[in-house]
């Protein structure tokens, strides 16, 4: 056994400068595991050694339960403590940039964008996180902070907040001890019971044991993940006598400890007891105990009730705000989703190499979509041989074993039938039910891969079937139905693609010379491209009823914030109201966003069409000029408008112009310093065209971007972090103007600034 006394904690981690542990070498882990515990790592092999984080860091998990392993109080209090640890021996600045190293080192191991964290996500309390996600983030500030006794210090400080240390005031130390279940539950929902098993006054005796969903996340790493919390838990101990009674810091000894092989974690805390401040003062207490008993056991219930009231409130406020949260992840999931399908497409019909493509879409798969491992096999119907697997995300060995492999298909009962006979996706979470319907190699493939999961979709164009793409997971339980849409969509624009290859190659091999088979060959192209035209269509479509879909709970969140910020609900706090304020605030971003998506999905369909009348358009510039004057005024920004000459009224759609117009303007607005200068230039030209030219002194545009900067969802690289925005404004814009005979271009010069100019036909024109 040993005992705490101030900050000695025993075995802790040392402080390498990457925050990162370099992964044992071969010779190492067989050692390891041969001396050791198969099962379990030693505490000096931190989680840190995964590269990945394997579970969601928080929102729900993917059986749609909300994660709750961690409160938010307990991840801000080490981030703050980090940030005030760093600033009080390097300066703020130094504490400031260490979180932000803090915040790229969890992203760095969160593989889904969706999830990635900012610090001052860090700070809020009331997000809750998994068990894995807090071991990592505990372990990245051990080495950020270079303090091996971090955590003691941390938990000194910041561990126990004001809040719960008024809540626990009415109560003696003993009996905090005695209900220490109750007090970790503010805490932990999923991650650990505490009990006290012993106490009397001035001692106690506490036993900590893990959850299994926190075994489960730490897996091999579970004695150094015990560690954290053995630790943590028992300066939190300690600090009870000190914070709430100031009767100084407890002395702990660990009895027991997970970290070293026990079953759980047990410690001795002694503490000591107000002096009696004269003879027979507790006999005294006693006899006035038992006269007072039905006044204290009163207020004793109204401490209570105030206890459970003010739970109460805080799990509706925090259900609210995750609410929240998990509708901002999905909605990125979506959009994420969206782009990763539109850019696949892009460059599956520019590639004619059939490996360059079959590379760049798994390695598309695995580095945008976050797959473990990705399956391309193909199919030879008159044969019925499955064969020439390309498998990425293994070790050559396993992909060479992968495409050796020739898998005969005749029975539309099992998994390969059903993909290549049936021509039906296949969703399977749990492999170890389904292996009785998998082909012996692929059974073996599986356990050579330690795949539990995976999703195998049909190569398809029309009614021919070129293979199968497989997808997979160590985990198990993790795919969706949005998982399966999306897959489903990809191997069909791969299925096109590789169709199309296919063509391009045979016309290759053929004698093109020959009139007939590039006559047949061309026809074969251009039924592909009408399917080409035909998923862009469908993509659209669905960009559309997603919108459209997004578009009500959007709404319903924006109705239940502003009813809140009205007072609804009750009297809020300034905190509380900042908080309904941000989000109304960024469901307004999210709800224009969606208002893009829509405008586009709409022009791209055709279903966009010109309503012309007469439009001043001098008249126009001024009004769209003056809308936006606040905006410019709100940055300290000259905004001006120029007409070089008298322009006649001409035929146009006056609110689509006044769309493009408001679009180029408050593009200038958000993209211009405060102090720039923003000009609207009008003027007719010599070949029959009126143009409109927007100049800003924005932080400009490189001469390599700027042929993409009317690309839908492209962001320039300079564009400045606060400058929000889905990339769709510029697309937009671009194809309005084309709509009227016009076209559009941009000049810059980076760090001078922008100009943006298009033109309108004055052929039409209203004397």
């Amino acid at each position: 056994m040993s005992t705490i006394h101030g900050g000695d904690f025993p075995d802790a981690p040392g402080n390498p400068s990457s925050g990162t542990v370099p992964e044992s070498g071969p010779d190492e882990r067989e050692s390891l595991e041969q001396a050791t515990d198969p099962v379990f790592l030693p505490k000096t092999h931190r989680i840190l050694e995964r590269r990945f984080m394997e579970f969601r860091p928080f929102g729900k998990d993917p059986s749609g339960t909300t994660i709750r392993d961690m409160s938010g109080v307990s991840i801000r209090s080490n981030v703050e403590y980090l940030e005030e640890s760093v600033a009080r021996t390097r300066g703020v600045e130094a504490g400031k940039r260490i979180v932000e190293e803090l915040v790229n080192l969890l992203n760095g191991r969160i593989p889904d964008r969706a999830y990635h964290i900012t610090s001052k996500f860090l700070k809020n309390p009331w997000t809750s996180y998994s068990n894995e996600f807090t071991a990592y983030l505990v372990e990245f500030c051990l080495d950020l902070s270079g303090d091996p006794n971090f955590q003691f210090n941390m938990g000194r400080e910041k561990l126990i907040p004001p809040i719960i240390q008024t809540l626990m005031r009415p109560f003696s130390v003993a009996a905090i001890y005695r209900t220490a279940a109750r007090w970790a539950s503010h805490y932990a929902k999923s991650s650990y019971f505490l009990e006290g098993l012993d106490v009397t006054d001035g001692r106690a005796v506490l036993r900590m044991a893990l959850m299994e969903q926190a075994l489960r996340q730490f897996g091999p790493y579970r004695r150094a993940c015990a560690r954290i919390w053995c630790n943590a838990l028992a300066v939190g101990i300690a600090v009870v006598p000190e914070k709430i009674h100031h009767l100084g810091l407890g002395a702990i000894t660990h009895r027991q400890c997970i970290a070293e092989g026990d079953d759980c974690c047990e410690w001795e805390v002694r503490w000591a007891e107000p002096a009696p401040w004269y003879p027979g003062r507790r006999l005294a207490t006693g006899l006035a105990r038992q006269v007072l008993r039905k006044e204290i056991t009163e207020r004793e219930m109204v401490i209570v009730e105030q206890m459970n009231s003010l739970e109460t409130r805080h799990e509706e406020l925090q259900k609210a705000y995750m609410e929240v949260q998990q509708t901002a992840i999905e909605l990125q999931r979506r959009v994420d989703h969206l782009t990763t399908l539109h850019e696949a497409g892009l460059t599956f019909t520019s590639t004619r190499d059939r490996e360059v493509l079959l590379q760049h879409a798994s390695e598309t798969l695995i580095q945008k979509l976050y797959y473990d491992r990705v399956m391309i096999a193909f199919y030879n119907p008159l044969l019925q041989v499955l064969h020439g697997a390309r498998l990425l995300g293994v070790s050559p060995e396993i992909a060479a074993f992968a495409e050796q492999i020739e898998v005969p298909v005749t029975d539309p009962t099992t998994i390969e039938g059903t993909v290549l006979l049936q021509g039906q996706p296949v969703m399977v979470n749990d492999l170890s039910q389904m292996l009785d319907r998998i082909h012996p190699l692929y059974r073996k493939l599986a356990s050579q891969t330690g795949t539990n999961s995976f999703l195998s979709v049909p190569l398809k164009v029309g009614n021919w079937i070129l293979g199968s793409l497989t997808v997979n997971r160590s985990q198990a339980h993790v795919f969706t139905q949005d998982d399966l849409g999306v897959v489903v969509t990809f191997a069909n624009q791969l299925a096109v693609a590789l169709d199309n290859v296919a063509a391009y190659r045979e016309i290759e091999a053929f004698n093109i010379g020959l009139e007939q088979k590039v006559l047949e060959r061309t026809a074969q192209l251009e039924a592909a491209n009408k399917q080409l035209k035909e998923m862009d269509r469908l993509k659209s479509s669905f960009v559309s009823v997603a919108s459209h879909e997004l578009r009500t709970p959007m709404t319903s969140i924006k109705g239940y914030v502003e009813n809140m910020l009205e007072g609804l609900t009750g009297v809020l706090t300034d905190k509380q109201t900042h908080y309904l304020i941000r989000i109304k605030y960024n469901v307004e971003r999210l709800t224009r966003m969606i208002s893009d998506l829509l405008d586009l999905s709409r022009i791209e369909a055709g279903r966009v069409e010109l309503r012309l009348g007469p439009v001043p358009i001098n008249e126009l510039v001024n009004d769209v000029a003056e809308s936006l004057q606040p905006l410019a005024r709100d940055k300290s920004l000259a905004l001006e408008v120029l007409h070089t000459s008298i322009i006649p009224v001409i035929q146009a759609d006056r609110d689509r112009q006044t769309q493009i117009l408001t679009n180029l303007i408050g593009n200038a607005i958000k993209f211009t310093p405060p102090g720039g200068t923003i000009q609207v230039k009008t003027q007719t030209m010599d070949d029959g065209f009126l143009q409109i030219s927007v100049a800003d002194t924005g932080c400009g545009i490189g001469a390599d971007e700027l042929p993409k900067v009317f690309d839908k969802f492209y962001r320039a690289e300079g564009t400045p972090t606060e400058a929000h925005g889905a990339g769709l404004g510029l697309a937009i814009v671009k194809s309005l103007v084309e709509m009227h005979g016009g076209r559009i271009w941009a000049e810059s010069t980076p760090g001078k600034g922008s100009c943006f100019s298009f033109t309108i036909p004055l052929t039409q024109t209203i004397e």
